[in-house]
């Protein structure tokens, strides 16, 4: 059961700051350095798995065609974003399926059962657009990024995977 609490802004940003340096350490060529700064920051396998997945993306899907009917490329902006979204994210949130679209976008994507399901969509612009479904709702809609979760995206997060 996965549980959501909002701590006060300063103690969020410090975390945050710290959790930031570790996902570019990750996200960064391994050196000796960020090695040992990914095994002394807590971060769990599933964010680990997550930051790895976006770097595939960013490797396989970087020019235009890359699956080979014309899709638009994922920029290295898009990604650094969904970086950034990975971080606003609860760390106790299990790992997304992580896929590129055609539209040049990433997308987030958690499964907690039949009629459970989230979806996040990160485009180029910073725009986020969300789906969820937990059981007979139904929650959607697009928020621009910002420095916090929006609201809209966490109620979706707590329907579909929170108690």
């Amino acid at each position: 059961m996965t549980t959501f609490t909002v701590a006060p802004p300063r103690a969020r940003t410090l975390h945050f700051r710290s959790l930031s340096r570790a996902i570019a350490d990750l996200a960064s060529s391994e050196t000796p350095e960020s090695e040992s700064m990914s095994n002394s920051v807590s971060i769990d396998v599933a964010r680990r798995a997550t930051v790895s997945a976006l770097e595939d993306i960013r490797k396989e899907a970087s020019t235009e065609g890359w699956d080979g009917y014309g899709a638009l490329p994922v920029y290295s902006t898009t990604v650094t974003l969904a970086l950034s979204l990975l971080q606003l994210l609860p760390s106790s949130l299990p790992a997304p399926d992580v896929s590129a679209s055609p539209l040049g976008e990433i997308s987030l994507h958690w499964s907690a059962g039949p009629r459970k399901v989230v979806s996040i969509a990160i485009s180029p612009t910073g725009r986020l657009s969300f789906a969820a479904l937990a059981g007979d709702s139904r929650l959607f809609g697009s928020e621009m990024m910002t420095d916090e979760l929006p609201r809209s995206i966490t109620v979706a997060l707590q329907k579909v995977l929170g108690s």
